[in-house]
């Protein structure tokens, strides 16, 4: 699949996720009060930072290891 797509497109849709979902987190935290906090704004935000975390494991941690690994099978 690497081959096909190549690297670039799927580190720049793992980045527009990981923007969007902190922009996300960032609009529920800014909704959070801290005198009467509310449960499901906090699970909410904790959930959007789960999705970057996702994202960044899936799409920039392991996409630039690939291509040097198969480099390295073709010699």
């Amino acid at each position: 699949m690497i081959d096909r797509i190549g690297r670039r497109k799927p580190l720049l849709w793992g980045t527009i996720g990981i923007t969007i979902a902190l922009i996300c987190e960032a609009v529920v935290n800014s909704q959070i009060d801290t005198k009467n906090p509310q449960k499901s704004l906090s699970i909410a935000g904790v959930f959007f930072l789960f999705c970057v975390t996702v994202i960044f494991s899936c799409k920039s941690i392991t996409l630039p290891s690939l291509p040097p690994t198969v480099r390295q099978e073709q010699h």
